[in-house]
């Protein structure tokens, strides 16, 4: 009798044993972190606040997240008046080396109107852009053209955010994300889009928030509203009370 009584308490005791670990098996399980990632869709920029003048720019992904196109459409009452369109190629390093131009307004609107091909130095870093030569400077982070013997330096930070063209200087929210957070593209990207497109990407394809930029004659001032996650969702130009929206995909 004595013996089964022993092996019932020891039987008794692995039990709640097994089960205390099982418990604790449970607790230590973590929920595996999301795969998918934000990306900007699209931003739309109005004057005053009002969707009776507008523009927007719509992104289009490939399927490991590089953009493969940006449209650019203009309206105006509710009509549409331009449509332009970019379409970027990538080398198998996934460093962009050609951007073709469409428009709306062509005769031909699936005719290209003009391209811009990009080729990289043995450093990796671009060095032509059609046939004007470019160089990089890996310590300044500062990629450098000379069009008509003019200077043009386009500066950036470690967030491989371009931080100066020029004269115009730009200042950033580090502590939030911006519509460009997890482009994995470098200053090779951002040089490129500011080619064909001007200072108009710099805050939708920024990983930080633009909260000013000036150069200087003036100063632009960005008031900008986050989502729970810290993404930029919208950000009110105080000088033109321009404002734009940002709207994201998850990829």
């Amino acid at each position: 009798m004595k013996s089964n009584y022993f092996l019932k308490s020891l039987l008794i005791i692995a039990i709640v044993f097994s089960s205390s670990c099982s418990k604790d098996d449970e607790t230590d399980v973590k929920e595996p972190e999301p795969t998918q990632k934000k990306y900007i869709s699209s931003v739309i920029q109005m004057e005053n606040g009002s969707l009776d003048f507008r523009y927007e720019h719509k992104f289009f992904y490939n399927a490991d997240a590089t953009i493969k196109e940006i449209v650019w459409e203009s309206y105006l009452n509710e009509s549409r008046n331009e449509i332009v369109t970019y379409k970027l190629y990538y080398d198998a390093n996934k460093r962009v080396n050609k951007v073709d131009f469409y428009s709306s307004e062509n005769e031909d609107p699936t005719a290209v109107i003009e391209s811009i091909e990009i080729q990289y130095g043995n450093d990796g870093y671009i060095n032509q852009y059609n046939d004007r030569p470019v160089s990089y400077n890996i310590s300044t982070k500062t990629y450098t053209l000379t069009p008509n013997g003019n200077i043009h330096n386009y500066v950036f930070n470690d967030d491989y955010d371009m931080m100066q063209f020029h004269e115009l200087s730009m200042q950033f929210d580090t502590e939030k994300k911006g519509p460009g957070f997890n482009r994995s593209q470098q200053n090779d990207f951002m040089f490129v889009t500011r080619l064909f497109l001007g200072t108009e990407l710099i805050q939708p394809l920024s990983k930080r928030p633009v909260t000013n930029t000036s150069n200087p004659f003036f100063e632009r001032i960005f008031l900008n509203e986050y989502d729970d996650e810290g993404y930029l969702i919208k950000s009110l130009e105080t000088t033109s009370e321009g404002t734009y929206e940002f709207i994201y995909v998850n990829l």
